[in-house]
């Protein structure tokens, strides 16, 4: 039984380091496609006196991708040395760990990501050349119409697959094995460096969220929206009327709540895909008390100037609450610095 049970994970293993490898050159091989069949050649013609699209933009839709490039290759020449001398009793786990911390390149990378697929979409359908040229390269006997979207998305899957096969592997691992120590080891780091990038990502994704709204807003406050550390937690329709200014008046508009202040809108009615930015106020500049669904937000120095703020569900008032308990929860943690709102 026990000699069955040794042949067991031993099988397992060499399964789960196989497949590291195989779908790590796989991963590998794609990569270089990038930089040689797309970057490369969009980079030598944007030297050119008739560039297809601006070293700029290349720059922003290939990111830091020969980076990712070099690190990947250097793991995937360890994982072929361990694989060529693979044995019952070989290591592997080592490689990751070794290489662990490197990945955290992958950060500019992944933070960059959305505004990569937002450049490449819109270069594309706003330039007849660049797309003529991705159809050319993705039709090609290389790609076998893989787009460069498609390709560009696997280093931001690639992290995620590590933790998932590590997983596998430390589960095949007993703990009498030379490869234990580094499996337990190798798939914390990398689940941490995972979780890290996960958290950065999030973090990207809200501040481009804030960029985004800019289209959408008017009005001379818009460029007090932009702050290095402002993300956008959460935003809602509502109505609102101003009790102290003009209590008989409701206005249509949006409630939005970033990690440092929040601000309320009214739609403009000339132009109802615009909305006008009414106050930013800061989160300690404001004190919010609740009748029934109606959120009441108070501020001024003397918290006297009054929002009557309702939402267009329950369902909404129950998220706000959520999200609002979330920031202050934050904020008590953080020492602010109080500041005055626009008005």
């Amino acid at each position: 039984m026990v000699q069955l049970e040794v042949a067991r994970n031993h099988f397992k293993r060499t399964r789960t380091a196989q497949e590291l490898l195989e779908t790590e050159g796989a991963y590998v091989r794609n990569l270089a496609i990038i930089i040689k069949k797309f970057q490369n050649p969009l980079m030598q013609i944007a030297r050119t006196k008739k560039p297809i699209i601006s070293l700029e933009t290349i720059r922003t839709i290939f990111s830091s991708v020969e980076i990712l490039f070099g690190y990947n290759s250097m793991l995937l020449d360890g994982l072929n040395q361990k694989m060529s001398r693979w044995h019952s009793q070989q290591t592997i786990a080592d490689v990751f760990l070794y290489m662990a911390d490197f990945f955290k390149v992958y950060t500019a990378y992944i933070n960059n990501y959305k505004t990569s697929h937002h450049t490449l979409l819109k270069e594309a359908a706003d330039n007849p050349k660049f797309a003529k040229y991705l159809d050319s390269v993705t039709n090609s006997s290389i790609c076998s119409g893989q787009s460069l979207l498609s390709y560009l998305a696997m280093p931001v899957q690639r992290l995620p697959r590590y933790v998932l096969l590590l997983g596998e592997l430390l589960a095949s691992t007993p703990s009498t094995h030379p490869d234990f120590k580094n499996s337990t080891q190798a798939y914390e780091k990398i689940t941490n460096v995972n979780n890290y990038l996960n958290e950065k990502k999030q973090l990207s994704e809200y501040q481009f969220k804030i960029l985004s709204l800019l289209d959408t807003l008017v009005g001379t406050h818009v460029r007090l929206l932009i702050q290095p550390t402002r993300v956008l937690i959460y935003d809602t329709e509502i109505t609102w009327t101003d009790i102290k200014q003009n209590p008989t008046k409701t206005f249509k508009g949006s409630l939005f709540l970033f990690s440092d202040a929040i601000m309320y809108t009214k739609v403009l009615k000339k132009n109802r895909a615009k909305q006008q930015i009414v106050n930013i106020i800061p989160i300690l500049g404001y004190v919010i008390t609740w009748q029934g669904d109606t959120m009441n937000l108070r501020f001024d120095s003397l918290k006297t100037h009054i929002i009557n703020i309702v939402f267009l569900s329950k369902a909404y008032v129950k998220e706000t609450k959520e999200k609002l308990e979330s920031i202050e929860n934050q904020v008590k943690k953080t020492p602010q610095r109080p500041s005055k709102s626009i008005i």
